[in-house]
């Protein structure tokens, strides 16, 4: 581990405790959200009671697979396909999708996590990018 990576994780201990109960959030714009999340959740499992975990897609089935023992919540999906292989063009063309469907959602009733978990159950929502839970 390198310097510059023990920095990180002493600036993120101050922000959880051993009590915590934390909700992973995870993009599912090809895996690589998924992928880099794991060591995260690894890290997360050390420092906290819970770790949580929400996602869509095949970023979801990772996550399931990699922590089978973890709680886990599918969200609604956004449908991110990467049709070109310039991520520009990806970006330009795939933006009226993505927004289409950030409208949808922003229109619907917010019933996750409410739903499912009180919010007094959980202390903080760790999000890799994400518009909102």
């Amino acid at each position: 581990m390198s310097a510059r990576d023990v920095r990180h994780i002493e600036a993120l201990e101050s922000f959880f405790q051993p009590d915590d109960v934390v909700i992973v959030g995870v993009l599912n714009w090809g895996l690589g959200h998924a992928a880099r999340c794991i060591p995260i959740i690894d890290w997360l499992q050390t420092v906290c009671k819970e770790v949580i975990l929400a996602s869509d897609g095949e970023a979801f089935d990772l996550l399931v697979k990699e922590f089978p023992n973890l709680q886990a919540f599918r969200l609604p999906s956004y449908h991110i396909v990467y049709r070109y292989p310039n991520i520009v063009a990806n970006i330009l063309l795939g933006g009226f999708d993505i927004t289409k469907a950030i409208i949808q959602e922003n229109h619907q009733p917010v019933i996750w996590p409410k739903r499912h978990l009180p919010r007094s159950y959980f202390r903080t929502i760790v999000w890799d990018s994400g518009i909102k839970i």
